[in-house]
């Protein structure tokens, strides 16, 4: 369902789209790309090195208990907000933005996210708070998100493992995410030096 020339597209128009937002223009303006992760006690589990001719054994539990964890980085800054949750839906993504604007409470927002059903489509939505702007992403497009590739890297952490109790991988997973947030220049490794933050930073001087 993937559409290549659809994201391409949105690569090229990005720039356009981030001025056509309707911004205040007497704040300074964070560009967010925010996306969320699931996590849970049943073993997460992926390929490892061994050596050759040894299978590798990997322990096992069925038990069905997850968390959540709403996740927004900066490609401008590299600065990151995160919230762990019990579930997703429309009134955690209040309170994810809401979370965002809390942490930087003089700025405007501009959140780039998909077209997930909890998450509003545009910034008229009742769910979306004042001084906060939606941009869609096209579907089934996640290699646009850099922030897939913070999740896949915590994932590395917390994968092939038995966790006795969720609230313990929460605290590991919470672990994982202050080294994130202490590291602004580690946030922009995963951005690079492409279509995103050269719009972003385009249209940071252009206000």
């Amino acid at each position: 369902k993937r559409d290549p020339a659809k994201a391409e597209s949105f690569k090229g128009t990005f720039l356009d789209t981030l001025l056509r937002q309707p911004l205040c223009g007497n704040k300074p303006v964070k560009v967010w790309f925010a996306d969320e992760s699931r996590y849970g006690v049943l073993p997460n589990l992926r390929r490892v090195w061994t050596m050759k001719g040894v299978r590798p054994l990997k322990k096992w539990k069925s038990e069905y208990k997850w968390s959540y964890c709403y996740g927004a980085i900066d490609v401008i800054d590299g600065k990151s907000v995160f919230l762990q949750t019990p579930t997703v839906n429309l009134e955690w993504t209040e309170q994810f933005l809401l979370q965002i604007k809390k942490q930087y409470p003089e700025h405007e927002h501009i959140v780039v996210w998909d077209g997930a059903g909890f998450h509003p489509q545009d910034s008229s939505h009742e769910r979306v708070p004042e001084d906060v702007h939606v941009i869609k992403l096209p579907p089934y497009s996640p290699e646009l998100n850099p922030i897939e590739k913070l999740w896949d890297l915590i994932q590395d952490h917390t994968s092939n493992k038995l966790w006795p109790t969720i609230e313990r991988l929460d605290q590991v997973v919470a672990m994982h995410l202050r080294d994130w947030i202490e590291d602004p220049l580690r946030v922009l490794g995963l951005v690079g030096n492409g279509w995103i933050s050269t719009s972003a930073n385009a249209s940071s001087d252009s206000d």
